[in-house]
């Protein structure tokens, strides 16, 4: 209940930092995505530490260090895999401006 709470107010939240940011008006729409993502993420990150800690606390170090080899893993090749259209689209971009 609270996550959804919490969600729905940094979604309402989200158009309101964009226009305290002073962001231009050409990025506006970039940015509003851009935080979601980051909000989104928030609740992971969160949860991440707390089962860690958790972890860490009973003794045992190296099963945190595995997630977080395997996490950063995994974000290398999403990274490449979801970026690869929009790099595309930059290198498109770039050849029309010459």
């Amino acid at each position: 209940m609270s996550f959804c709470c919490t969600y729905s107010g940094v979604i309402i939240f989200v158009h309101p930092i964009v226009r305290i940011m002073s962001t231009p008006q050409q990025a506006v729409e970039g940015t509003t995505a851009y935080l979601t993502i980051c909000f989104a993420g928030i609740p992971l990150i969160t949860a991440y530490n707390i089962i860690s800690s958790i972890f860490r606390g009973l003794g045992d170090s190296k099963s945190p260090m595995y997630f977080i080899a395997v996490a950063c893993g995994v974000n290398i090749v999403l990274d490449y895999i979801l970026l690869e259209d929009f790099i595309l689209e930059l290198q498109v971009q770039h050849l029309e401006l010459r």
